[in-house]
């Protein structure tokens, strides 16, 4: 085993190892094996927070909803089903969006109603106070972990906040990433 004092006595200059070494424990939450940490007859719904984010995982059918009023930042929806549709409605509008796609909502108000069945997944930052009291985990990030870069707002899209939704069937090529046509020449 080695020995992190030695670690630290080789890294020359200021380095301060007790300061980096303020590590926290791993941890998961299960999105399955257990209850729902939210139920409706549509819907099923588990919560998780990381530092800076919370995901939500929901078995859906038709006729639920997601309402998010004064939602302070962008969110993504992830739909990997291809059979999950959804109608989303934002202060542009609404749009239908089919399913196996990944989607950002803008800030606001915003309503998801479920047409297809499926999984739906949603990504929050954690400037989200209700959605992060709905975690099991949240008091793991009561304090800030040290290790964890603070949280910085990205600048706004090119074009200003508007939905967004792209498919998730990405044509494999040579030398694109997670290509399963070999090496990147």
């Amino acid at each position: 085993m080695i020995d992190p004092q030695e670690l630290s006595r080789a890294v020359p200059g200021t380095y301060d190892f007790a300061e980096s070494a303020a590590y926290s424990t791993p941890e998961y939450v299960e999105f399955y094996g257990v209850p729902p940490h939210e139920e409706t007859p549509e819907a099923r719904t588990w919560f998780a927070r990381a530092q800076h984010y919370v995901v939500t995982y929901s078995e859906v059918g038709p006729g639920a909803e997601f309402v998010r009023n004064d939602e302070p930042d962008e969110y993504v929806v992830i739909l990997p089903d291809p059979r999950t549709t959804i109608d989303v409605e934002t202060a542009d509008g609404s749009t239908r969006i089919d399913g196996y796609t990944l989607t950002i909502v803008p800030p606001g108000n915003s309503t998801i109603s479920v047409v297809g069945s499926g999984r739906l997944i949603r990504l929050f930052t954690s400037l989200t106070p209700d959605l992060v009291e709905r975690c099991p985990n949240a008091g793991s990030y009561a304090t800030p972990h040290a290790n964890v870069a603070p949280l910085e707002a990205w600048p706004e899209p090119i074009g200003g906040f508007k939905l967004r939704s792209y498919s998730l069937e990405v044509p494999d090529e040579p030398g694109r990433f997670g290509s399963s046509s070999g090496r990147r020449s």
